[in-house]
């Protein structure tokens, strides 16, 4: 079905107008979760070209399809170019094609002339959260107090820590910080003299 409704769209693509670039081909891909591999139904693909136009607005040549039940996306028909692709979904981190980590390098996607490039997934991770209870030497709730979370990185070959949030305690003494790019978390109280 996914088939004979983009061939009726590039049919149907067939530009009169000779000053527009021809629009004949299409790109066909899948959204998915990183960590288990189901399809993620109802995130939103982003096809923009890689190297757009100045001198149109990137709005008009940005294309957005919402993928289906089982994850899939379509655009076409679209002209020959390079594209970047981006997804996001509620609950996961923005991703884009070719990523194989939550924070790694995009790939764009290279299209030609009547050409259906099909086969493409994007990988999405879900965020992380981190969250406790601070309570003081009598086990009971700190209100107010502000936590420090930091994450773990390397570079060159040592730890790096860098501080993501700085969350306050409600008044069951309870921290939370959440939409963190999946990692290693630390969290602690500073101290007080």
């Amino acid at each position: 079905m996914r088939r004979s409704t983009l061939a009726f769209l590039l049919a149907a693509a067939v530009s009169t107008n000779a000053q527009q670039p021809q629009k004949d081909s299409a790109v066909i891909g899948v959204v998915i979760d990183a960590a288990t591999g189901a399809p993620i139904a109802g995130a939103i693909v982003t096809l923009r070209p890689s190297n757009p136009d100045l001198r149109v607005p990137l709005d008009s040549v940005t294309e957005r399809a919402i993928t289906t039940n089982d994850g899939e996306f379509v655009f076409g028909p679209i002209g020959a170019a390079s594209y970047n692709l981006s997804a996001s979904g509620a609950g996961y981190l923005g991703s884009g094609n070719g990523r194989q980590r939550p924070d790694g390098p995009t790939q764009p996607v290279n299209v030609g002339e009547r050409e259906v490039v099909d086969g493409l997934t994007i990988k999405m991770w879900r965020t992380a959260v981190v969250g406790g209870t601070v309570t003081d030497e009598f086990g009971e709730p700190v209100v107010g107090c502000l936590v420090n979370v930091v994450r773990r990185t390397w570079a060159a070959g040592r730890p790096r820590f860098e501080v993501v949030g700085t969350p306050a305690t409600d008044d069951r003494g309870v921290y939370r910080i959440a939409n963190l790019t999946p990692g290693e978390y630390a969290a602690f109280v500073p101290g007080m003299r």
